[in-house]
């Protein structure tokens, strides 16, 4: 009778024959398989159990070398244990039907039982992802990986234990034996559960806090089943030599950028969009850890292709084929990218950010699969995915921060790079032809012909009058090795790719300009979300004014501002205090911070490092309480000028909620003060420059603020103008309020300020009072400030 329950579960009590009756046989290599297991794992179980008190330290350096063993064993298994439901394993008989076909399933796990080689491939499939949380987890602590370590992973591990001679057969096939390959998988799971059981203890404390948490847990674990799903084991699914199906015919095949070509396209790019929007908000571990799940599961797949038996022959003595070396441009990008990542080479990261990307795009436009391949070859699909990581791989590690964009020296950089490596893969082209058998030097396809510049592929796409570039050739003779070149199309190849290379920077471009464009949306959203959550707080509290015991002030706490991706800060970690009744002077010269510091401060622009609260209410996160409090004067004043001086001021007072009588007493007597009167009716377009600015100040203070910024509120004053101002900045702080504003016109700051603060490249070089100035300088302010900002440094 034909057993449909996965034979080698649990060998000992299923029912049926297996291996010709030899149970004994079989339960004697599953109790060794599980001892060898055991003892690996039970001393570290009792190792994290008796350093849980007190040695935290330990049990992490402990963690990180089991999530080491365990990594180096999974990179073995995938390179010399090839997954034995790949099509390696399937073998067709002679009596092939094209449109149904026959599938002898001599190497697989269960022989003809299709329901066990399913079984067996699940057990794969989660096996890989749970073991790649299990080991980046240790190596790269983040939150949210360690969640999905804790509730899903370890879980999954430990269900593997009593199936490991299922999970065993899955790798191996039928013929299991103790060799290095069986004691590879049992030594990984015994390092990562290991592993897994120790985070456990260390975190033992840590519960899910929110719903988005979960949300997130299982969102990451769907991402690494999929990236480290071996797309040879598509086999078992789809619809050509398949395991569960058999073989169909498919109509859909990869060619001319048709339909199916572009679909795989555009699936590839919505999964690494996919990952960027999940991990974009996760600290830099986890994003590490995503990119490095993604890359292992590439280069899992990649191994059940070109492992050891793939590069090696094994029937004929272990020789090298030199047709399969994996050594194509974009085979780099598999393993450049993850070790860049891991250890931070950036130099060499940038290579593939520049050469790999577009190498891997143009491969997917003009695929090499040959006209009538099937959309579901298991060859098919894991062309596609290698390519599609090694396009997305370097772009989401830009995208995610974890490299910064570029400069042109890395550009520099790439292209050396590139030509090094062009220069070896002509040798290599020339010099291992000779080794494949068959190889008629001169004739194209006949050697090997890694980056496509051995052969007339790419120049086909050109038209047959630009493969007559071949007809160029030098050979050289060197005993029996024969090594032949084209120079002309090689030449021409290297200078158009380098073209292409710098075509790609200015693409790059346009893209951090989308980039900008869609966070600064982002953050603009976010911060009228927490506006109105802040202004519905401040109604129902009644907290937009300031208590008696609120001190009115001004404070800057290490504050740092940074502009886009600039290495440099504008503000580098000032911290500033201005009190009420003070007239504050902020000096420094052009370009000094003075003005990001008074945008900021009134929050109009969001803060890179540090705090600024206006009499007590932070800018960022209560700005709709701090804003009613402040008063603000730009540099370059805008009005609605089709309005009248009386409706524009009356407009702002509604905004600030002042009442009829409030308004209508401060309004007389600015008009008073600034000599406003015959003009205020009359639309402020007819206004001069001075008059604007005088309409700018009374909006500033026809609410009364607490806090009254101006940004060089005296340019292109005239005298009277100035002495009108000046005269309104030392009433307002007469009242106790705090008067800050930003000058560089020193005699007025001198005569006009109790306290001052010179600002030099983004950081406070003095901060004094005027009596301070006085002894430390008799001649005066402007040569006290002349001569801090020639040495550079304070007094």
């Amino acid at each position: 009778m034909r057993e449909y329950f996965p034979r080698g579960v649990l060998p000992l009590l299923r029912a049926g024959e297996y291996n010709n009756g030899y149970m004994a046989v079989e339960a004697f290599l599953y109790l060794t398989f599980v001892g060898t297991f055991l003892l690996l794992f039970g001393p570290f179980v009792g190792l994290s159990i008796a350093l849980r008190k007190g040695k935290e330290k330990t049990l992490k350096v402990f963690r990180l070398v089991l999530g080491c063993v365990a990594l180096v064993c999974l990179l073995c298994m995938a390179f010399f244990v090839p997954i034995a439901m790949t099509t390696k394993a399937i073998y067709r008989t002679p009596q092939y039907n094209t449109d149904i076909g026959c599938v002898n399933l001599l190497g697989v796990p269960y022989g003809d039982n299709r329901v066990g080689n399913v079984f067996a491939w699940l057990n794969v499939a989660l096996f890989l992802p749970a073991a790649g949380f299990s080991i980046l987890s240790a190596i790269f602590p983040s939150r949210r990986v360690a969640y999905a370590n804790r509730y899903i992973a370890t879980p999954l591990l430990i269900l593997c234990v009593p199936f490991l001679w299922n999970l065993a057969h899955a790798y191996v096939g039928t013929n299991l034996s103790i060799s290095y390959k069986e004691t590879l998988v049992a030594i990984a799971l015994g390092a990562c559960l290991s592993s897994g059981l120790v985070a456990l203890i260390l975190d033992r404390k840590e519960r899910l806090q929110k719903n988005s948490d979960w949300a997130f847990v299982f969102a990451y674990f769907l991402l690494a089943v999929f990236a480290f799903l071996p797309m040879g084991t598509f086999a078992t699914f789809v619809p050509t030599d398949s395991i569960l199906f058999g073989r169909i015919q498919s109509s859909w095949r990869v060619f001319e950028f048709s339909f199916v070509q572009r679909l795989y396209i555009y699936i590839g790019i919505a999964f690494f969009v996919l990952a960027y929007f999940l991990s974009r908000s996760d600290d830099l571990n986890g994003k590490k850890t995503v990119l490095l799940l993604l890359s292992i599961g590439a280069i899992s797949s990649f191994f059940t292709e070109y492992g050891f038996e793939g590069i090696f022959d094994v029937a004929n003595g272990y020789k090298v084929m030199p047709t399969r070396l994996p050594i194509h441009l974009c085979h780099t990008a598999l393993f450049v990218v993850p070790l860049s990542i891991a250890f931070n080479g950036k130099k060499v990261f940038y290579f593939t950010y520049f050469i790999n990307v577009f190498g891997a795009f143009a491969a997917m436009v003009w695929p090499n699969n040959g006209e009538y391949t099937n959309m579901f070859d298991p060859s098919v699909l894991l062309f596609w995915w290698n390519h599609m990581n090694a396009l997305c791989m370097p772009l989401l590690a830009v995208a995610l921060k974890v490299f910064d964009r570029p400069k042109m020296k890395q550009m520099g950089y790439s292209l050396a790079a590139f030509a090094v490596y062009f220069v070896a893969i002509m040798f290599a082209n020339g010099y291992l032809s000779n080794f494949v058998p068959g190889y008629r030097p001169g004739e194209l396809g006949s050697g090997t012909d890694y980056l496509f510049i051995n052969n007339d592929y790419i120049l086909g796409i050109f038209g047959e009058e630009a493969k007559k570039m071949l007809n160029v050739r030098v050979q050289f003779n060197s005993g029996d090795l024969v090594l032949v070149y084209y120079p002309l199309y090689q030449s021409l190849f290297f200078v158009g790719y380098v073209g292409i290379a710098f075509l790609m920077w200015y693409v790059y471009t346009f893209f951090y300009a989308v980039e900008d464009a869609h966070v600064d949306l982002r953050m603009r959203l976010k911060t009228r979300k927490q506006n109105a959550l802040s202004f519905k707080e401040a109604r129902l509290m009644k907290t937009l004014t300031p208590s008696e015991e609120t001190p009115i002030r001004l404070n800057f706490s290490s504050f740092s501002k940074r502009y886009g991706s600039s290495p440099k800060l504008s503000v580098d970690h000032l911290s500033l205090c201005v009190s009420g009744g003070e007239i504050f002077g902020f000096l420094g010269p052009n370009g000094a911070g003075k003005s990001t510091c008074i945008k900021s401060a009134i929050g109009i622009q969001p803060l890179t490092e540090g705090s600024i609260d206006v009499c007590g209410f932070d800018i960022t996160h209560e700005p709709v309480q701090a804003k009613r409090l402040l008063g603000y004067v730009p540099d370059h004043y805008a009005l609605y000028e089709k309005l009248a001086g009386r409706e524009y001021i009356g407009y702002v007072a509604d905004l600030y909620g002042v009442s009829k009588e409030d308004r209508a007493e401060r309004i007389n007597h600015y008009l008073e003060a600034f000599e406003l009167t015959e003009a205020f009716d009359a639309r402020m377009e007819t206004y001069s420059h001075g008059m604007k600015q005088k309409i700018a100040i009374m909006a500033a203070l026809v609410h009364d603020p607490k806090v009254w910024i101006l940004d060089e509120p005296l340019t292109g004053l005239d005298p009277q103008s100035v002495f009108q101002v000046k005269q309104a900045m030392i009433a307002h702080a007469k009242k106790g309020n705090v008067v800050f504003f930003s000058s560089h016109i020193i005699d007025v700051v001198e005569r006009l300020c109790t306290r001052i603060a010179i600002i030099l490249e983004g950081k406070i070089v003095f901060e004094g009072s005027m009596e301070e100035v006085e002894r430390q300088h008799p001649e005066g302010l402007e040569a006290f400030y002349m001569s801090i900002i020639k040495g550079g440094k304070g007094a």
